[in-house]
């Protein structure tokens, strides 16, 4: 992961390097992207399991299931800070953890009949969003290179 700003790629090989370096493929968000999953499988396993034993007395463990996707998006959002395609991602997950988290448990009268527009505003400002960082962090490449 490189917190320092890069320069636009220019010529054929320069992008082939970019696209290597910020692409799913590449071995340090591999390792992130890992330790976050083994994490968020390590809770769920504990709360699972410790509710099995009756230390915890959760009705149903599961209905907390959307709040894995949470912590993968808030993962992502703080892994990935420099990566406006990835933060993006990682806001629109925990959007949906909470919105699916808030359904399953009736927040506010809330169900799947009269909620889902909150999932279409979330995939606008999602595509504003990433839209946005991305022309943010190519000015401030422009900048630096002036």
């Amino acid at each position: 992961m490189s917190t320092h700003h890069e320069t636009l790629p220019e010529t054929k090989h320069e992008l082939r390097h970019h696209r290597a370096l910020h692409s799913h493929h590449d071995p340090v968000y591999r390792s992130y992207k890992n330790i976050a999953i083994g994490v968020m499988l390590l809770v769920a396993g504990c709360v699972s399991f410790l509710n099995y034993l009756g230390v915890l007395h959760l009705r149903n463990v599961w209905q907390y299931a959307p709040l894995l996707m949470v912590g993968f998006g808030v993962a992502n959002m703080v892994f990935f800070y420099s990566q406006p395609r990835l933060f993006a991602r990682g806001a629109m997950m925990s959007f949906m953890g909470l919105w699916l988290f808030a359904v399953f448990q009736g927040f506010a009268g809330l169900t799947f009949q009269n909620s889902w527009p909150l999932v279409l505003i979330a995939f606008g400002v999602r595509i504003i969003l990433e839209s946005s960082l991305t022309l943010l962090a190519s000015k401030k490449n422009l900048e630096k290179n002036l």
